[in-house]
């Protein structure tokens, strides 16, 4: 009869999972990049937890502990470098065109309401295309 991982088990299995895969959608043996956490617990202050990782010094351990009330954190996912800056840029590029939305609805004179989602979703640069 097996026996059935605890929790903290499977969250070690998880992030180790997590940094291996990233390692090799990196293309090398150490990762550079940001582990996404979480707590759980009910009673603490923290929330989402991002760890900034540069393993030049050796491997990202797989226990990972919430820094206000020191319980094992949740995976929620690993970054590299790479994928981190690309999600930068785009969250940027939505930024600049909802800013241009908006201003080209106030020079018309129209109210605004909010934004649709084709403006939301759209992460070309404009005058680029």
């Amino acid at each position: 009869m097996s026996r059935v991982p605890s929790a903290a088990e499977s969250r070690r299995a998880e992030i180790r999972e997590g940094l291996a895969a990233a390692r090799e959608r990196s293309g090398h043996t150490v990762l550079i990049g940001e582990v996404e956490l979480y707590c759980d617990h009910q009673g603490c202050v923290a929330r989402n937890v991002t760890m900034v990782v540069k393993e030049y010094e050796g491997a990202t351990p797989a226990a990972l502990y919430c820094p206000a009330c020191r319980r094992q954190l949740k995976p929620h996912g690993v970054r590299t470098m790479s994928e981190v800056n690309d999600i930068f840029d785009r969250d940027a590029r939505t930024s600049v065109n909802i800013q241009i939305y908006k201003e080209r609805q106030r020079r018309l004179g129209r109210e605004i309401l909010g934004v649709p989602g084709s403006v939301i979703c759209d992460t070309r640069l404009p005058g680029l295309e």
